[in-house]
This record gives structure tokens, C-alpha cells and sequence, in this order.
């Protein structure tokens, strides 16, 4: 470990508030421009496809689903129930692929 100049310091401070603030205008823009398909289902499941902006798709993991809290924080808005199912790896924008359990009704 090596000790840091004070202007390192005020440097890198500076640096991460500003790709905070960076990340922040880019969710907010690019929640305004999600776009969302009609619901469509099967026997078993509800299914949405959400269609994220291009700069807002490169940043997110490619490697992996993302959990409620996830998709929630980049904007997308969705009753709750809903999860993340599938990702399109040819179609980077289509990237959020959301499916909820059909409630069954009895009497």
C-alpha cells in the first residue's frame, strides 16, 4: 500500500461523484425511451419483452440474468411478479425478457 498525495486524493473523489452523476443522467435519460411489448402468455406464464437503449444494454451483464432489484434501478417499471427469464444475445437492445406466473383463480 502506498500513501496518497492529497491531490490524488481530490483527483479520484472527484472522478468517482462525477461517474456517479454520469450513471445516474444515463438511467434517468434512458428510462424515458424503455419500451415495452404487448403481454403475451401461454398456458402457464404472462410474457413481456422489454427493449432497453443501446447505451444503456452495453452496460449491463451479458453473462448473467438480472434480479428484480436490478432491472428495477436501470428504470424498468413493471407490477410486481414479474422476472427476468431470458437474454437475447443477437438483439442487444432486446435484452430484458420478463415473465409472471398466471394467477389461478378457484372458487
Amino acid at each position: 500500500f502506498f500513501p496518497l498525495e492529497r491531490q490524488n486524493i481530490a483527483f479520484f473523489v472527484t472522478f468517482v461523484v462525477l461517474l456517479q452523476q454520469r450513471i445516474q443522467y444515463l438511467a434517468t435519460m434512458s428510462a424515458s425511451r424503455i419500451e415495452y411489448s404487448e403481454k403475451y402468455a401461454d398456458d402457464q406464464n404472462e410474457y413481456r419483452h422489454v427493449i432497453l437503449p443501446k447505451e444503456l444494454s452495453k452496460t449491463l451483464p451479458k453473462s448473467r440474468l438480472l434480479t428484480e432489484t436490478e432491472w428495477r434501478q436501470i428504470g424498468v417499471q413493471q407490477s410486481r411478479g414479474w422476472t427476468h427469464y431470458a437474454i437475447h444475445r443477437y438483439v442487444c437492445s432486446l435484452f430484458l425478457s420478463l415473465e409472471r406466473r398466471k394467477r389461478s383463480y378457484s372458487r
